[in-house]
């Protein structure tokens, strides 16, 4: 049945550590008060129709303050923000999805609320609102978490995904998750696969990838035409969220396209930001040192130092 949301019911569910809960409201956990060096992280943001607000490496390390929403009600009419600021420790779930703000305009402002006593309600991120009928779902490492987004430590590599849930009655969608090979022969070998909300993976079978005449086969397979110099894939599939894009260069390395194979995005805070592939880096504020492997061509905006190791 739908959630009541009197603060009476949200607290008994929070009390019996209710997943739907959890993956909606962030603890009460202190943030540290010491620097923290920022770590990079895989963030992915998709709305309630399936759109991709944000998909990229993000960095987060030292606390975030945001300021609380008295909009944000979609946990009841009088439970909105107080307006207040509020500390986000980091790094977490929760601070890679402020960080991601700092320079992606799809995901800012969050829209939070500090009503309840036992941790923030997140109502909103950039124009994607919950109803009052859903709520905000975190999945981390392709599986649904088990606690809130700030008490969900975040380390390097990690892959977390905010996903929003119109209809709390609705089953849980799978993750897609895209690998691609390099061209051959004119074509791009491509291989789905879907993860359940407890992180089992299976094939993803009669997947749809942009690009491919047929769709993915028993074991998740099939081909993409390599058209084009550079070839971006995707693919989708009924209950399920759509999957990462992947973007295949398809003439010789020194011809590809600086920067086309993803973002790769810093705090407003100082960064060490490392990479070895063609992406495109987007520094926050702070002084940011970008270290690159030699011979990536890669693009680099708002980043006061790039060392290219030889």
């Amino acid at each position: 049945m739908p959630l009541n949301h009197s603060r009476t019911r949200a607290v008994a569910f929070a009390m019996v550590g209710s997943l739907l809960i959890a993956v909606s409201f962030s603890s009460v956990a202190s943030a540290a008060k010491t620097k923290t060096k920022s770590v990079p992280a895989e963030l992915r943001v998709i709305d309630g129709k399936g759109r991709v607000l944000a998909e990229q490496t993000q960095y987060t390390g030292g606390p975030l303050t945001v300021k609380t929403d008295p909009k944000a009600t979609c946990f009841g009419p009088d439970d909105g923000g107080s307006g207040d600021k509020v500390e986000i420790p980091a790094p977490t779930a929760f601070s890679l999805l402020a960080d991601g703000g700092a320079t992606n305009k799809a995901i800012k402002p969050l829209s939070i609320t500090d009503a309840f006593s036992f941790g923030l309600g997140l109502c909103g991120i950039g124009k994607a609102v919950s109803p009052s009928t859903g709520f905000w779902a975190l999945n981390v490492n392709h599986a649904q978490a088990e606690s809130g987004g700030d008490s969900t430590a975040v380390s390097s590599g990690d892959s977390i995904l905010w996903y929003l849930v119109e209809d709390f009655n609705d089953p849980s969608p799978a993750e897609l998750v895209l690998k691609a090979k390099k061209a051959e022969n004119g074509e791009i070998p491509v291989k789905v696969v879907s993860y359940d909300a407890n992180g089992k993976k299976t094939p993803a079978v009669g997947a749809g990838v942009t690009g491919a005449d047929d769709v993915t086969d028993a074991k998740g397979k099939t081909v993409v035409a390599a058209d084009g110099k550079v070839v971006a894939i995707t693919a989708t599939l009924d209950g399920a969220l759509p999957s990462n894009e992947v973007a295949v260069c398809t003439v010789r390395a020194k011809k590809c396209p600086a920067g086309y194979a993803g973002i790769v995005a810093g705090t407003k805070g100082n960064d060490k930001i490392k990479i070895d592939a063609p992406v495109t880096v987007l520094c926050g504020g702070g002084r940011d040192v970008v270290k690159v492997k030699g011979g990536v061509r890669f693009k680099a905006k708002g980043c006061e130092q790039v060392q290219e190791a030889k």
